[in-house]
């Protein structure tokens, strides 16, 4: 008999317990801003001396520069590049001489101005968001023999271009 009493107890309590529950729910939000940037290690870049068995005709500089950029925008983007012909003031020699790659692939040639090519974009990095990425550039120029002494300075332009 007591042992039913006990039994009948603890189901009150169980039952009681069960009934005296409640949730409740909270919406919590948090705005992104966009971060679109584009940063460069160093904003001039020195070919240096001339290389290679022919030593007055190839200039090159390995990892001359470190493009570091990131886009946490959902839509397409890329890192281009663009550049101006080599320039002393009076004479030229075309950008297109110019060749430039990634730590990760062989050189390429520079487009004529007014055009641009792709170093990269969020193709190259799927699912990493917002992330900071870094792209080491090397240089190397060429020259044909027929160009007349002198310092020259070309612009090259990275731009991140958003969609």
């Amino acid at each position: 008999m007591l042992r039913h009493l006990y039994t009948r107890i603890l189901l009150a309590i169980v039952l009681i317990s069960s009934v005296a529950s409640a949730a409740a729910d909270q919406t919590i939000t948090v705005a992104l801003q966009r971060k679109v940037e584009l940063h460069l290690n160093t904003g001039i870049v020195d070919l240096g001396l001339p290389i290679g068995p022919e030593r007055s005709r190839i200039f090159e500089r390995q990892n001359a520069v470190t493009v570091s950029f990131r886009c946490n925008v959902r839509t397409p983007w890329e890192v281009r590049l663009s550049g101006t012909d080599f320039s002393n003031g009076s004479h030229s020699i075309p950008i297109t001489q110019l060749r430039w790659k990634k730590a990760s692939s062989d050189y390429l040639q520079m487009l004529p101005v007014g055009s641009y090519t792709v170093v990269a974009s969020e193709l190259d990095y799927p699912g990493r968001g917002g992330n900071w990425h870094d792209e080491t550039i090397s240089y190397r120029l060429e020259l044909t023999g027929d160009e007349y002494e002198g310092t020259y300075a070309a612009v090259l332009t990275y731009t991140l271009f958003v969609q």
